[in-house]
C-alpha cells in the first residue's frame, strides 16, 4: 500500500505523514490526500499484521510491532524490508538487549529482504 500511495511515509492510529519536508505530521488523513476508506484499510491491514505503525524511508519499509518508552527513550522492535544489507546485524535479538545499548538500532536477518529491527 505504500508503495502504491508514493505521496505517504507514514500510517498509524495516530495520523498521517507524507514525503512533502514542508508538511509537519501527524495529520488527519485528509489533510495527507488520504481518503478516509483507505485510511481505514490501512489501519486494519496493520491490525490484522499485528503491526501499530507502518512508515517508508527511502530505505526501508518500517513496520511496528513493540514498543516501551516516552520521547524518542525506550525500545523497539520492528520487521522491516530493505532493498540493502544493513551493517549492523546481529546473530540474535538476545545479543542486542544483553548489551544494554539501547542508543543505536540493531538488525537481525529474517529471510530474503526481511529484518527484525531492535532499539
Amino acid at each position: 500500500m505504500l508503495q502504491e500511495d508514493s505521496n505517504i511515509s507514514e500510517v498509524a492510529a495516530y495520523g498521517v505523514g507524507t514525503t512533502n519536508p514542508d508538511e509537519i505530521g501527524p495529520m488527519t488523513p485528509q489533510q495527507a490526500g488520504l481518503s478516509k476508506t483507505r485510511y481505514d484499510e490501512y489501519l486494519a491491514t496493520l491490525k490484522d499484521a499485528g503491526a501499530i505503525l507502518a512508515v517508508h524511508h527511502p530505505a526501508e519499509y518500517y513496520f511496528l510491532v513493540r514498543r516501551s518508552g516516552f520521547a524518542g527513550g525506550g525500545w523497539g522492535v520492528a520487521v522491516v524490508s530493505r532493498a540493502t544489507v544493513p551493517t549492523n546485524q546481529l546473530a540474535s535479538v538476545d545479543e542486542y538487549f544483553a548489551a544494554h545499548n539501547f542508543s543505536d538500532g540493531a538488525y537481525r536477518r529474517i529471510e530474503g529482504d526481511w529484518y527484525l529491527w531492535v532499539r
